[in-house]
């Protein structure tokens, strides 16, 4: 197919070469060859993609190149032709390995132009990408191959706002790698321009795909991690790390060991204990048994006096009246598809009653707020796994067991867990924390995903609502299993902080699983989050949260910031007010 360019706008004398490919050979679909260069040009306000033959093996100067282009002059699309076209009217540009090999998509026609590119030329097809990137006419798209979409709305002077000393850097001709360091450009093309002009910078930015950067931060994540991580924590390890004295040993690498890697299933409660205090680390076996002793007196202690605590005292305590009411309202509907929970008179409500009643003796500043019935799940599911399909608790053999020998423990590691991550406080004050929670989230957004930053500003969503509830369950719902997450947040340094950096991670990958859809408003992400969840790997966004969070600590906002916080809400381009 022909097409006319004409350049009568254009003056000639401003052509600019900006990039060129001294050796390319066009590849037909006969698997013809045809020698060329291969150069990117800027006529004015134009930008143009030129394929020039060579009949012979003559090394062409970039004078001559340029001396070789005419006014309305017509150039055939088709293979085998040269090329003097418009990068406003092609779609795509394509890298392919194997060799190394530039495709290019035209907007309008289904051929496509493949071009290989000798090994030898690798800096001069990385300078060629370098200036698609710096001037603004095509940007990284993350798909079944890499590809730079092209803009169709280019600035010109786009590339006036780059410093010079912004270079596109690779250290090695791997296509996979490089692939990382383009986008890695690219942000900080994005980033340069942010700084010094918003405006362009949010144009540019608007047509950016998220599923590009999402790609690359998980890459660098795990580029960075994975040749750091060995096994999960196992049983064994810990039993291993007991002296004679039943004094555990080397608990901090332990933790370490954990925070990085994971821990297996059945080595999670005797690390929880410790990671909750329940236990000091340098307590005996015989001092354990005594602190067991205590906890268990202690909590059936609570459950005598919730026991004899007589209805005509409760009705007249508005406080407790009102707990023991949305208890009884809360626990029939706790996880009706957990066999442990399906029988109303079965013993896994019961037990879940009476754990919760006795949590508001226990704690009678709080007493019982709505959602912490959720919370004490997990703890029964890590305590009694098994359950048959009549609702009875059952060992690994099938055999019925009882649970008053674990129901103490269920107990207090639940309360030490409330306590330790401020849920219970969470739970007293669900809609002031969720905000701050969002603001903590968009704070961290802001630093380390710009992309997706701005994708939540141009969407309205910037207030996170759709995960209000994850926020109070940490995660609780949307994760069936959540305790490898939940034991590899206690492992890091400050927990609460931590979780704030695992929202962020699933933030991150919501904009690229949102940034597809065609209409993206909040009502569209709460009917699609529960799907998007099960896309998600957990331990990808624990590894995305240990990473960022010694890479980007975001700090905390000071007391006298927080009220501005969680009531005001407002951004600025990149950056929130409040900081």
């Amino acid at each position: 197919m022909s097409f006319l360019i004409n350049m009568e706008s254009d003056n000639l004398s401003s052509k600019v070469l900006l990039a060129v490919i001294r050796s390319v050979k066009e590849i037909t679909p006969e698997r013809s060859t045809n020698d060329g260069i291969l150069a990117l040009m800027k006529n004015k306000s134009n930008f143009y993609i030129l394929w020039q033959r060579q009949l012979n093996n003559s090394k062409e100067s970039r004078t001559k190149l340029l001396k070789s282009l005419t006014l309305d002059a017509t150039y055939d699309w088709s293979y085998g032709n040269s090329i003097f076209i418009p990068t406003t009217q092609l779609s795509k540009f394509e890298f392919g390995i194997n060799p190394l090999t530039l495709i290019i998509s035209h907007s309008t026609v289904d051929e496509t132009r493949y071009f290989s590119i000798q090994q030898a030329h690798f800096a001069q097809f990385v300078f060629f990408v370098e200036k698609l990137l710096t001037y603004g006419i095509a940007h990284p798209k993350h798909e079944k191959v890499w590809s730079l979409r092209v803009l169709q709305n280019v600035n010109p002077n786009f590339g006036d706002y780059i410093s010079p000393d912004i270079i596109l850097e690779t250290n090695t001709d791997d296509l996979k790698r490089f692939w990382i360091d383009v986008v890695e450009y690219y942000i900080r093309i994005i980033r340069y321009v942010q700084k010094n002009n918003q405006v362009e910078a949010f144009n540019i930015l608007q047509e950016f795909d998220c599923d590009s950067y999402r790609y690359y931060i998980f890459s660098t994540v795990n580029r960075q991690i994975e040749p750091q991580k060995t096994s999960l924590v196992s049983l064994q390890d810990i039993m291993n790390s007991y002296d004679e004295n039943g004094v555990l040993q080397n608990f901090d690498q332990i933790k370490s060991k954990i925070y990085l890697n994971g821990v297996e299933t059945d080595a999670i409660i005797p690390t929880l204990s410790y990671l909750l205090s329940i236990y000091p680390v340098d307590s005996t076996k015989s001092q354990r048994e005594e602190i067991d002793k205590k906890l268990k007196f202690e909590y059936e202690t609570f459950c005598e006096q919730s026991a004899l605590t007589l209805e005509e005292q409760i009705k007249n305590n508005r406080t407790r009246n009102l707990a023991q009411r949305v208890i009884m309202h809360d626990v029939i509907r706790t996880d009706r598809q957990h066999p442990a929970f399906k029988d109303q008179n079965g013993i896994g409500l019961s037990l879940l009653t009476r754990i919760l009643k006795a949590y508001e003796i226990y704690n009678p500043n709080l007493g019982y707020v709505q959602g912490m019935n959720d919370m004490v799940v997990p703890f029964i599911d890590l305590f009694i796994p098994k359950w048959n399909e009549n609702g009875q608790p059952t060992d690994k053999e099938g055999n019925l067991i009882d649970v008053g020998d674990v129901e103490y423990k269920i107990f207090w590691y639940n309360a030490y867990f409330l306590l330790l991550l401020k849920q219970d406080e969470s739970l007293a004050r669900v809609a002031e924390f969720c905000k701050e929670m969002a603001a903590k989230t968009m704070k961290i957004i802001n630093k380390i995903s710009p992309p997706t930053s701005l994708w939540l500003h141009i969407n309205k969503l910037t207030d996170l609502m759709w995960g209000y509830s994850d926020y109070v369950m940490l995660f609780k719902r949307s994760i069936t299993d959540i305790w490898p997450v939940w034991s590899r947040m206690l492992c890091s340094e400050s927990p609460n902080h931590w979780f704030v950096y695992f929202i962020a991670g699933t933030v991150v990958e919501l904009a690229s699983y949102m940034s597809k859809q065609q209409r993206v408003v909040i009502t569209a992400i709460l009917t699609e989050f529960t799907n998007f969840m099960t896309t998600i790997d957990p331990m990808k966004i624990c590894d995305f949260a240990y990473y960022f969070m010694k890479k980007y600590y975001v700090q905390e906002p000071k007391e006298e910031e927080k009220k501005e916080v969680h009531e005001d809400l407002k951004y600025e381009f990149f950056k929130l007010y409040c900081e």
